[in-house]
């Protein structure tokens, strides 16, 4: 019988490159010379194929599937498309609810070049899809730490102190959530109930990425009207594609 190999805990490559299209594959080349071919087929889901030049790859560690393909920088208008799900490897689906994921701990370098044990860390991460212009449908992620604890009358507190927390409120007041009157019911897992309060807002946000990354998340500014979506007969990624 064949042996299967997971590899655990390792990333593949990526990075700034430039992208082509064929009909079946789309080309990736690194900033570092490296030349990545990838089938059409191998597109993490909701990763949408697109030629350019400035771009920001991320591939799996065996170097097949593509799980992140985006501007490497600039400001653009996004739409909040929910919070991810997780991959389940025994059915080879999606979850149908979003739920956390751990960052694991252990040993990390300081900024003085001094070392230290971080502690695991449970997160989440916000989808996004940028809207109009040349990246119209790019998928764009943010993970962020998942902060929420017991507080008075059942109803969830965001423990929002330092930058994580920070990032998190900053996110829910971009996305509109009115802290005086969307309260939320606690539980070990409060994202499907967020969820469902922030798509039924439907409110669109400013992004910018910074060095291939979601850094900054703002109300839209006055007088900046949202484009409509392009209609594409070609999805990003095929039904069942993997998620990462």
């Amino acid at each position: 019988m064949p042996m299967d190999v997971e590899f655990s805990g390792q990333k593949g490559p990526e990075g700034p490159c430039s992208a082509r299209l064929t009909k079946e594959t789309i080309k990736i080349t690194a900033e570092t010379g490296e030349v990545y071919t990838i089938a059409l087929d191998h597109l993490g889901r909701g990763i949408k194929a697109v030629a350019g030049d400035a771009l920001f790859f991320r591939l799996n560690r065996t170097e097949d599937w593509l799980y992140q393909l985006n501007p490497y920088s600039g400001t653009y208008i996004l739409e909040f498309t929910g919070f991810r799900r997780t991959w389940n490897r025994d059915l080879e689906r999606e979850e149908k609810l979003p739920t956390t994921w751990t960052m694991r701990g252990g040993m990390r370098r300081g900024r003085g070049g001094g070392r230290y044990r971080a502690a695991d860390r449970t997160m989440f991460t916000a989808e996004f899809l940028i809207i109009g212009g040349e990246f119209d449908g790019v998928k764009l992620s943010k993970a962020l730490d998942y902060l929420w604890e017991p507080g008075a009358d059942g109803e969830a507190k965001l423990r929002a102190a330092g930058d994580r927390g920070t990032r998190v409120y900053d996110l829910l007041k971009a996305l509109n959530f009115d802290f005086a009157n969307d309260g939320v019911e606690y539980s070990p897992n409060i994202l499907p109930a967020l969820e469902k309060i922030l798509l039924a807002k439907k409110q669109y946000v400013t992004g910018v990425i910074e060095d291939g990354f979601l850094a900054t998340l703002a109300p839209l500014g006055d007088g900046i009207v949202v484009p409509k979506r392009k209609v594409s007969g070609k999805p990003g990624a095929k039904k069942g594609s993997k998620s990462r």
